[in-house]
């Protein structure tokens, strides 16, 4: 798994101007007070490097030739799913220090639930991309993977916004079902993140090794 890791992480390092550019642009969003904007964007921009690293991989029979080291599918799965913790971790901290040297030079003002929101959510975005799309990419490959996964996002943020509207036309109020989570103490938020989290990406990697079982190469 060292081997793998160490060569996505050489993959990644090639696009250093376009690491450049989301670094730049992520300071910005960080520095002009959109804390948890800043965060998510740098995580999700993070999480869809590890989706190119498969398609560098799938690249010109390139699996064929991986797989005649001494690799198993199920250590190839799981080792981009570690590649995508680590580099969320990574955009998690990266963010917390900018956060920090923000506030200290009061460029920006953020208060700890500010901190504590960019940081759960750059967790949840990272999980659900990751969980989402890997075993889309693995399935249907570098091509049709990508048309299906922005086929599936889009249905699924059609289907929030229509959700939305009705809720809002029927004049329904959800007030009283969010009352416990608003209610909740920060401790209770970042442990219920962290279960549902784990849980996605524990659900998707066990699809993801499935659909690598049964593929041919």
């Amino acid at each position: 798994m060292k081997g793998l890791l160490i060569k996505d992480l050489k993959l990644i390092m090639t696009q250093k101007l376009f690491l450049f550019i989301v670094g730049v642009i992520s300071c910005y969003l960080l520095a002009t007070g959109k804390a948890e904007f800043g965060m998510i964007y740098t995580t999700m921009i993070l999480a869809m490097l590890v989706i190119s690293t498969i398609s560098f991989d799938d690249h010109d029979n390139g699996m064929s030739f991986l797989f005649t080291f001494p690799i198993s599918r199920k250590i190839y799965v799981m080792e981009k799913y570690l590649l995508g913790i680590i580099l969320a971790a990574v955009a998690m901290a990266a963010g917390c220090g900018i956060l920090m040297i923000v506030s200290l030079a009061k460029s920006a003002d953020y208060t700890m639930q500010e901190w504590l929101s960019a940081g759960l959510g750059s967790l949840l975005t990272a999980s659900a991309l990751l969980s989402g799309s890997l075993p889309l990419q693995l399935k249907f490959g570098a091509e049709k993977g990508r048309i299906v996964t922005a086929t599936i996002f889009i249905c699924v943020a059609v289907a929030g916004y229509t959700i939305q509207q009705v809720v809002k036309a029927a004049s329904i109020d959800l007030s009283a079902a969010m009352e416990p989570f608003l209610q909740a103490d920060a401790t209770e938020v970042a442990a219920a993140v962290s279960v549902l989290a784990i849980g996605l990406l524990a659900v998707s990697y066990v699809v993801s090794v499935a659909i690598m079982k049964k593929k041919q190469f």
